[in-house]
């Protein structure tokens, strides 16, 4: 019984702390998503490479995308530039926030909602972050790898191309990968073997 009143504890503060950090709040998606943006120029981006790649606000005016989508990263290959300088450019659109900060406040709420020693969360909360960024910049490092193919950045045999699309559908689905990967990560850097020993009645 004291077992699953713990459960129920738990559940209920990682609902009310995730709920809260999803929450739109007015100009919090504006934030995150110069934020994103800010961190995959920051990796993605190479002065002088024959990747040509920019991070933009998403111009939704005409409603072509979905409401939700904030980001546009502009993909083109140097090496394709024509007598003019003009070049064949991609647009790509992405919802930061469903990218990046969805798996990030999981991430928190479980951290938060753990009934372990403050001082232990905290140690969690900062490994949990740092793994949390590999895992939405290698979101988006397979987002922008597979759509290199159309401007000749990338060679891919037919296997590979089959396989690189189904990487970025699974990356890109709105739930379960970001869920998933927030929920190891938590129980990767939060618990020790001790934790998960049962002890006798």
């Amino acid at each position: 019984m004291p077992r699953l009143k713990s459960m129920l504890v738990f559940a209920g503060w990682f609902v009310l702390i995730y709920g809260l950090l999803i929450t739109p709040w007015p100009g919090a998606k504006t934030i995150y998503a110069g934020y994103f943006r800010c961190l995959g120029k920051l990796v993605f981006t190479a002065p002088g490479s024959q990747r040509l790649l920019e991070f933009q606000p998403l111009d939704n005016h005409s409603h072509q995308w979905p409401q939700n989508f904030d980001t546009a990263i502009i993909l083109a290959n140097r090496d394709l530039l024509d007598q003019d300088g003009h070049d064949q450019r991609f647009m790509l659109t992405v919802d930061a926030w469903q990218m990046g900060w969805a798996p990030t406040a999981c991430l928190v709420a479980f951290t938060l909602a753990t009934p372990i020693p403050w001082r232990r969360r905290k140690r969690a909360l900062f490994w949990g972050l740092l793994w949390v960024h590999a895992f939405i910049l290698l979101t988006l490092g397979i987002f922008i790898w597979n759509e290199s193919v159309r401007l000749k950045l990338v060679a891919l045999t037919p296997f590979w191309m089959e396989v690189a699309n189904r990487l970025e559908v699974l990356a890109l689905n709105p739930v379960g990968p970001s869920f998933f990967a927030a929920a190891l990560i938590w129980m990767l850097v939060t618990f020790r073997r001790r934790d998960l020993t049962v002890k006798p009645a």
